[in-house]
């Protein structure tokens, strides 16, 4: 499987001179050219798998694979640009000099609807527009995957729908495969190829979504059952 391949990986932090397991064996497949969101209660280590995917940190144990893709984008739950460049340099920011080709940069921009606004600082931008750039940001290395940490949790709820299409336009057109923190059911199911949820450290239950993002309604009977489903095992895993 071309891919994000995760096979019993397991990571610990020291807390108070005590070892806190976070991941105990998790095994898991992200598979290119799909989103698959990552679903469990707070300290269910699905951060960590991010962090740990994206080379932030090493695990303790077990194998990372990345089979026939490239290096990963991070998109963190902050858009954290720079505040003295503009959003072009930030979105150029980390790429070598002889990397940056001003058609590629023009091409993300447009990518992010942000035509108009390349030589803007980010204090005058909007939450969900300087979360376009940070996005923007992590495309411009040309990754096979983006990791993205709650991204849109802190936008208000038109601005996260916004944001959430904006997402799907670019997974549609530019085929990148995407890992997902989110504490949100809706949008796991609005976004998700497949859906895991993570519990005591390990993958307890995957849901498989088949259906085309376009036009998904939550209100048909399939995405309440479904969302019925992954509730009953979200509720398992924290009893």
């Amino acid at each position: 499987m071309d891919g994000i391949e995760l096979r019993d990986v397991r990571k610990s932090y020291t807390v108070d001179g005590r070892p806190l397991p976070v991941l105990r064996g998790l095994t898991l497949d992200a598979p290119a050219g799909e989103i698959t969101v990552l679903l469990g209660k707070s300290g269910c280590g699905k951060t960590t798998v991010l962090r740990l995917t994206g080379g932030l940190e090493q695990a303790d144990g077990g194998d990372i694979r990345f089979s026939g893709a490239r290096r990963a984008g991070f998109v963190f739950q902050e858009p954290r640009l720079m505040p003295w460049l503009t959003v072009w340099d930030n979105i150029s920011f980390g790429l070598r000099k002889e990397d940056i080709h001003p058609q590629d940069i023009a091409d993300l921009i447009r990518t992010v609807n942000l035509q108009g606004f390349e030589r803007a600082w980010p204090a005058q931008l909007s939450g969900g527009m300087q979360q376009r750039v940070a996005i923007a940001r992590a495309l411009a290395i040309k990754p096979s995957f983006l990791l993205m940490d709650e991204p849109f949790a802190a936008l208000d709820h038109f601005t996260r729908e916004t944001m959430q299409r904006e997402l799907l336009a670019v997974h549609r057109q530019r085929q990148t495969g995407v890992l997902f923190v989110t504490h949100s059911l809706d949008e796991a199911l609005l976004l998700a190829n497949r859906i895991a949820v993570i519990a005591g450290g390990v993958l307890a239950q995957e849901f498989r979504i088949a259906c085309a993002h376009e036009g998904r309604n939550l209100l048909d009977d399939h995405f309440i059952a479904l969302k019925r489903d992954i509730l009953h095992c979200l509720n398992q895993s924290v009893s």
